[in-house]
């Protein structure tokens, strides 16, 4: 799955490629790894996509692609929905703190 995150690869093929069900696959996976393969695909796409972002600072639709989502939408609303905000909004939070000028500073006293 390391290796082939960024392709189509998805639980159904990965099932279909072991000759097993897509049910079997889920629950041994799960047994193994503490999530299903499709949360665990997810994660590592978006893994990958932040340090895409954050890097190398390439454009949503090109993290997208290079990411293995199916679509820039589809790649900003994951990203949203598991993390909290857009891709553009982290990158630009990203960007201010490695520049040192990030805008929460907090300190605890």
């Amino acid at each position: 799955m390391h290796a082939q995150h960024s392709s189509g690869i998805d639980a159904a093929g990965i099932a279909r490629h072991l000759d097993v069900s897509p049910a079997h696959l889920s629950r041994a996976f799960a047994a193994h790894a503490g999530v299903g393969p499709a949360r665990f695909l997810l994660d590592l796409r978006l893994d990958r996509a932040r340090e895409l972002l954050h890097r190398e600072r390439l454009p949503c639709t090109v993290v997208a692609a290079r990411c293995g989502f199916g679509s820039a939408s589809a790649f900003s609303r994951a990203f949203r929905q598991h993390l909290g905000q857009t891709p553009s909004a982290w990158q630009a939070g990203m960007q201010a703190w490695t520049d040192g000028r990030a805008t929460d500073r907090r300190v605890d006293a």
